[in-house]
């Protein structure tokens, strides 16, 4: 397999492994033998991609803190480049310290105090951005069951730690994370394979994905296209466990290459060209394209604000994250934006693609409504339209229905 693409600004690409299943202070139910398997794999398949994993770079079984210190602070900080393309991959426990502090938990961790053995989630972080690599991508996949037993409800410490990876880990121009928190080992491995769920879907977009699906058009895994297989193949399998996906601002990072996946990528986008071009894009009357950041907090604004006040008038809802078609994503959001009646977009954080998406809307004269949080401010050259502001996704399900009627849309469901 030709693993090296045609680019010579790439540098080098170079891989720290940490997968931990054996813990010294836990319970035999809480050991996490699928880790291991995780862990193997995962070292296989980026070994194929042509990655550098130097000694010490891949551990796995019983790792000690010392162990994972040292390989942290190697990797991002000693044998690195400024075009180096640096995969950080961790599968095992994550522990919280009770004070706000995360850590990743290597096999001699003590859960009353974490903050002695662990590696907090925010040092990673930091050596993440002293690195000299522009493009770093990080890979989490961590079960949070262990911490259940001192620190209270396993699905309360996993919703914590996923709001402290998300607060945490930060998406920047050439850095990137994905990542899962799970509460229980029951959810947490895939149910007939000997690995977690997200490091299965993981494993299979570097490999190219089901026909295809993690592959750009010219035969690339991105952090960008990975991010989107991930994310849909979780949720065919399990809702629950919505991974966190901070890829939009990746740049040119490529994680694999797939040539033999390039006919077949070609032929999927020509006969969606096709298709466009045969006839005019029909206007659906009840769609609405919804334009927002997918992050945990505008998740529940949409999840219990903006869906159930459009399913209450009849409307189907679509947002970009629901494409799963292979292909170029900005011609399929152009697509569905010029087929809907209506155009709803929270300008709360002024986010790139929610701004792009709201001028595709604009010279497509869609009715465009636009939607944030009582303590933000509209762009500038957004605030001549009408903006329905919220502090709950309560009272935003209120004011975007009550609206609607007034602007003469009639229920026509209950």
């Amino acid at each position: 397999m030709d693993n090296k693409p045609n680019n010579s600004n790439q540098g080098r690409k170079k891989a720290l492994i940490i997968a931990i299943s054996d813990y010294d202070n836990f319970s035999k139910e809480k050991q996490l033998p699928f880790c291991r398997n995780d862990g193997e794999r995962i070292y296989e398949v980026l070994k194929e991609q042509g990655y550098e994993i130097a000694d010490g770079w891949k551990l796995i079984g019983r790792i000690t803190s010392k162990q994972v210190r040292d390989a942290i602070f190697d990797f991002f900080r000693n044998r690195t480049q400024s075009r180096d393309t640096l995969l950080f991959y961790f599968s095992g426990h994550g522990i919280p310290d009770g004070y706000g502090g995360h850590y990743l938990a290597p096999s001699d961790i003590k859960t009353d105090i974490p903050e002695y053995y662990g590696f907090k989630f925010s040092d990673l972080e930091d050596q993440a951005n002293k690195s000299p690599a522009k493009k770093i991508i990080r890979i989490l996949d961590c079960c949070f069951s262990g911490a259940a037993e001192v620190k209270g409800s396993a699905e309360d410490v996993a919703r914590s730690a996923r709001s402290a990876m998300d607060r945490t880990f930060k998406e920047g121009d050439g850095k990137c994370v994905l990542a899962s928190s799970l509460a229980a080992q029951v959810s947490y491995k895939k149910k007939g394979e000997p690995y977690s769920l997200f490091t299965y879907c993981v494993l299979e977009g570097l490999k190219g994905g089901k026909e295809g699906g993690a592959v750009s058009p010219e035969g690339y895994v991105t952090p960008y296209t990975l991010g989107n297989y991930v994310y849909h193949r979780i949720m065919e399998e399990d809702r629950r466990q919505k991974p966190i996906t901070k890829t939009e601002m990746s740049g040119d990072i490529i994680l694999a290459y797939h040539p033999q996946l390039i006919k077949r990528q070609e032929k999927e986008l020509e006969i969606y060209e096709q298709a466009s071009r045969a006839t005019e894009i029909p206007v659906i009357s009840n769609r609405v394209f919804v334009a927002m950041p997918y992050k945990e907090d505008m998740d529940k604004i949409y999840q219990d604000g903006i869906l159930p006040a459009l399913n209450d008038l009849g409307y189907d809802a679509v947002r970009a994250d629901q494409f799963t078609m292979v292909g170029d994503i900005t011609k399929m959001i152009a697509k569905a934006i010029e087929s809907s009646a209506i155009v709803i977009a929270d300008v709360s954080d002024a986010n790139a693609n929610v701004m792009y998406e709201i001028g595709i809307a604009e010279k497509n004269m869609r009715s465009l409504i636009l939607i944030s949080r009582y303590n933000s401010t509209p762009p500038f050259h957004l605030r001549a339209h009408l903006t329905l502001f919220y502090r709950s996704a309560d009272e935003l399900r209120e004011r975007l229905t009550n609206y609607l009627v007034k602007i003469g849309k009639v229920k026509i469901k209950k």
